[in-house]
């Protein structure tokens, strides 16, 4: 109440409150973008070229202490197999080390939660191992495909052809001549499966992915791990199985789980080349196309273990029973705080069909692969990534 010879009070305007979109977020999305992103892709070119002619450093350098000359060492086409596997071990040593400073110097020297270093739970595990083989066939019949389409393009544009000397196929048949299958694995699978995750789904899939969203972001990170393959036939067939590996990260957040499909890809691919340069396949029955019920095997197998995956993917819990989520999409665990790491409940009769397609898909793969006179020769296609 107020007296009646007072004038009524006048209402003090609200303060101003700054426009919303200049306000700073209160969890910043992590980088790389797109054009640091694509640095980084061309950064790839350029470690390979240094962990490259750092071996070739020491070829000539092993050169010269055993005969006191180079003259062999000419073009790279003189070198003989055992040269090959020294010059593609140190270039795979030089690469991953390289990137495990890189990488870390970029996350200010954290690895463990950007990058969700957790171990895989063994259901995932297991599911992580049944993939190999189905994806395997999968991407080997797509290579197999795209050759048969780039060897027609380039009858038509004999220039194209020149991209033939980038084809990592030839180099892995030279390497799997002059190495043991232990050598060649550790050459062709533990390096790539290391450095190749780091870079493409740790890295840049944590920058892309938090400023895109999770389908523009693995698709980006899927297209500049194929185009490091450099050769288009290879490049494209490996665009999927980048997309499989992210996959496979994203429903497991942990980095681990790409890395050991890799190196379980890349290995089975070792295995394939020493088979074949050992005379036990010929190159007929490696270019032989993939049976129809194979295929057909193999997609169902991929599918119901993705969907099991998905199904149980893993979860940060908060005290509330609600998700834990720093605003943006993302596969890194919180920092600090009380929420747990929890797999998502699916029912076991998922789990039971997908072990039986998976069972199912590989006997026949076993059963028809023990056959010589079958055309179906589907493992020796795999291609080291």
């Amino acid at each position: 109440m107020t007296d009646a010879g007072e004038p009524p009070a006048i209402p003090t305007p609200p303060i101003p409150t700054p426009i919303e979109e200049f306000v700073e977020p209160a969890v910043p999305r992590p980088g790389p973008g797109l054009p640091e992103a694509t640095g980084w892709m061309f950064l790839v070119f350029g470690l390979h070229l240094i962990g490259g002619i750092a071996a070739i450093l020491w070829i000539a350098f092993v050169e010269v202490t055993q005969t006191g000359s180079t003259a062999t060492l000419r073009t790279l086409g003189n070198l003989n197999p055992a040269q090959w596997l020294m010059l593609a071990a140190g270039e795979q040593l030089v690469v991953t080390v390289l990137t495990l400073v890189l990488v870390a110097i970029r996350l200010g020297g954290r690895l463990s939660q950007p990058l969700n270093l957790s171990r895989p739970t063994l259901p995932h595990t297991v599911a992580v191992i049944l993939l190999m083989f189905p994806l395997s066939v999968l991407c080997s019949e797509l290579y197999r495909i795209n050759q048969i389409g780039w060897k027609w393009l380039g009858t038509l544009i004999p220039a194209l052809q020149a991209f033939d000397e980038l084809s990592s196929v030839e180099m892995v048949a030279k390497l799997a001549q002059g190495a043991g299958l232990e050598l060649l694995i550790l050459v062709l699978a533990v390096g790539p499966a290391i450095n190749e995750e780091l870079i493409f789904r740790g890295l840049l899939g944590r920058g892309l992915t938090a400023r895109w969203g999770w389908l523009p972001g693995v698709l980006m990170c899927s297209v500049m791990f194929g185009v490091v393959h450099m050769h288009p036939a290879h490049v494209l067939a490996v665009i999927p199985l980048g997309m499989a590996l992210h996959f496979l990260y994203i429903t497991t957040r942990s980095l681990w789980a790409p890395v050991l499909l890799h190196f379980l890809n890349n290995t089975w691919a070792a295995t394939a080349s020493k088979l074949a340069a050992d005379g036990t396949f010929t190159q007929e029955q490696v270019d032989q196309p993939a049976s129809l019920l194979i295929l057909l095997l193999a997609f169902l197998t991929a599918w119901s273990l993705g969907m099991v995956l998905w199904k149980s993917r893993i979860r940060y819990i908060e005290p509330d029973g609600t998700d834990w989520s720093p605003g943006f999409p993302t596969v890194e665990g919180p920092e600090t705080g009380a929420a747990r790491r929890q797999m998502s409940q699916v029912s076991v009769r998922r789990f039971v069909v997908a072990g039986l397609v998976a069972t199912v898909f590989h006997a026949v793969l076993f059963a028809t692969d023990s056959q010589p006179q079958e055309p179906v020769q589907e493992q020796p296609a795999a291609r080291a990534e």
